[in-house]
């Protein structure tokens, strides 16, 4: 039985009400007017970056008790982000771009390469793998200890329904030489 103030549910043994607020009922009835948004019109609103997979490709350092100044110079890269443990960073969340302060629980180096491309994402990870691990495998051996290492693919994938990743033995071996872990997240974004 519900009464006035909305439908009822049972939780935990006890009788919950959901009350609708005066602004819920007209956004509902704003949302029962509206049309749907036509395919043509879609694409008018859509750019094109929006149909071209997006692939991030980073070497990442963690826990090392150096300085990130150090690394750099060792490896030769310049990183394009880091993190010293305690140390205060912002992110930034969601498309109003909020901000939010936070403290570092841990110390990162990374190297990041974004690609916005139709190209195989197992053509991109073997030229990462060539471009930027492969020469510097003795250099990221000698940092010292102790250092945790991940080589992360994240991938957004628009044009199909089936994104899949290739590694290769030899790539694998790669990363097995600098004793990196693999983290790979995909997100199947098509229609």
């Amino acid at each position: 039985m519900n009464q006035p103030g909305g439908p009822q549910r049972r939780a935990g043994g006890r009788r919950v009400t959901a009350v609708l607020y005066s602004s819920q009922i007209i956004n509902e009835r704003l949302l029962m007017e509206l049309k749907p948004l036509s395919r043509d019109d879609f694409e008018k609103l859509s750019t094109e970056e929006s149909h071209t997979n997006r692939a991030y490709l980073y070497l990442r350092i963690f826990d090392f008790i150096c300085h990130q100044d150090k690394i750099s110079e060792q490896i030769g890269l310049v990183p394009t982000g880091t993190r010293q443990r305690g140390e205060e960073y912002i992110i930034t969340l969601g498309k109003n771009k909020k901000q939010l302060k936070r403290i570092s629980d841990i110390t990162l180096w990374e190297y990041e390469r974004k690609i916005v491309s139709n190209d195989f994402i197992g053509d991109l990870v073997e030229a990462f793998i060539t471009d930027v691990i492969e020469p510097r495998i003795a250099e990221i051996n000698g940092l010292a200890d102790p250092k945790r290492i991940i080589f992360n693919i994240t991938h957004y994938y628009y044009t199909s329904n089936n994104p899949g990743v290739f590694i290769s033995s030899k790539q694998m071996k790669t990363l097995a030489d600098i004793n990196a872990e693999l983290d790979v997240d995909i997100y199947s974004l098509h229609d």
